[in-house]
């Protein structure tokens, strides 16, 4: 026969246990084995009660700036590699303009990409900022990711925020 005491259950006698069926034991143990989070009661009769997943252990100091500075470091890569692609992307077009071989739908691109080159720029210079402000590095506060060029960047996936 089966046992239990406040947040205890076995299937041999202890300290303070009462008997239990072996239906009551399968229950909670089934429960266990799902991964749920049960507290056992047996005062004055045996029940449970299902409860929320404790919080995770909080993080150190040091695995904040850790997680924080990877997170800084993977979008410095993404915004370098966009405003690399974007100037080689705008230096070609300003190029074919140069040469008098721009078509017009070339003329037009440029602009848009000079326009993106731009906001990426801001972008870089606005991640150069997150480590120096409030919340750093318990709650980074991100700068908003410009639409990312992919024309010559398409294996340079941005990382999650």
């Amino acid at each position: 026969m089966p046992y239990a005491a406040m947040d205890k259950i076995s299937e041999t006698p202890f300290d303070d246990a009462v008997e239990i069926t072996q239906e009551q034991y399968d229950e909670v143990m089934a429960l266990l084995a799902s991964g749920q989070f049960v507290h056992v009661v047996v005062d004055p009769a045996f029940d449970y009660e299902i409860l929320p997943p404790p919080p995770p252990p909080m993080k150190t100091t040091e695995e904040l700036i850790a997680d924080a500075t990877a997170q800084l470091n993977a979008l410095n890569r993404l915004a370098n590699a966009q405003v690399t692609a974007l100037q080689g992307r705008v230096d070609a077009l300003a190029d074919a303009v140069e040469l008098e071989m721009a078509t017009p739908e070339e003329v037009a691109e440029q602009t848009v990409r000079a326009a993106q080159l731009k906001t990426w720029k801001q972008y870089r210079v606005l991640l150069g900022r997150v480590s120096a402000a409030a919340g750093w590095p318990e709650e980074p506060s991100w700068p908003s990711m410009p639409e990312p060029y992919t024309n010559e960047t398409s294996a340079v996936a941005a990382p999650a925020v």
